[in-house]
C-alpha cells in the first residue's frame, strides 16, 4: 500500500478528525463565553469586547483543545466502546486545557485579556460535561446484545482486513461456535 504524501495525510486527518475537533472547541468557547457573561464575586460579567478580543479567544481555545486532545489522543479512540479510562482522558484534556487558557489569559497584558481571570477555572466543570457528553454518546446510544461477547480488532489499516476476517473463521466465529478464545462453544 502507498503512503500519502505529507499534505495528503494532513488533508485526511482534516477530514477525518475535524469535525468532532470543531465540535469540542465549539462547546469548550461557548462555556467560556457564557462565564465570563455571568460575571462571579457580585461584579456584572463583561460584554463580549472587540472583535480582535474574539479572535484571541477563540485561538486560545483551539490551541488549548489542540494540545489536550493530543496529549491524550482523545481523536484516536473508539467512542462507541469507551469506557472509564475513556471519560477519565477527556477531563484530564479538559483540565489541560483549562489550566493552559489560565495561564495564556495571565500572561496578556490587563488590557487585552480575552476573559476574566478566574472564568476558565469556574467553567471547566461545565466543560468537562459538555464534552464528555458529545464524546461519550456514542457508547451512551449505542445497544449492546446482553448475551452476546462482542471482540474489538483495531486494525492499521485497511489490508488487515483479510487477517483479521481470517482469524475470524479459524476461530468458528463466522458460524456462531466460538466463544471468542478460538476455543468452540459447548453448550
Amino acid at each position: 500500500m502507498r503512503r500519502l504524501p505529507p499534505l495528503g495525510r494532513i488533508y485526511r486527518a482534516l477530514l477525518r478528525y475535524g469535525p468532532s475537533f470543531a465540535v469540542e472547541v465549539a462547546i469548550l468557547w461557548a462555556a467560556l463565553l457564557a462565564f465570563q457573561l455571568l460575571g462571579y464575586g457580585g461584579r456584572p460579567g463583561f460584554t463580549f469586547g472587540s472583535w480582535s478580543h474574539q479572535l484571541v479567544s477563540i485561538g486560545i481555545a483551539i490551541c488549548a483543545m489542540g494540545a489536550g486532545e493530543a496529549r491524550f489522543k482523545l481523536y484516536r479512540r473508539v467512542w462507541s466502546v469507551a469506557g472509564i479510562n475513556d471519560a477519565i482522558a477527556v477531563g484530564l484534556a479538559v483540565l489541560e486545557a483549562t489550566l493552559l487558557i489560565t495561564i495564556a489569559n495571565w500572561l496578556l497584558p490587563a488590557d487585552h485579556r480575552a476573559y476574566r481571570l478566574a472564568v476558565p477555572l469556574l467553567a471547566a466543570p461545565a466543560i468537562v460535561i459538555g464534552i464528555g457528553v458529545f464524546r461519550l454518546l456514542p457508547r451512551l446510544l449505542s445497544s449492546v446484545p446482553r448475551t452476546g461477547k462482542r471482540l474489538l480488532v483495531v486494525a492499521r489499516d485497511s489490508g488487515s482486513y483479510t487477517t483479521v476476517k481470517g482469524r475470524h473463521r479459524d476461530n468458528g466465529a463466522g458460524r456462531g461456535e466460538s466463544d471468542g478464545d478460538g476455543h468452540p462453544d459447548h453448550r
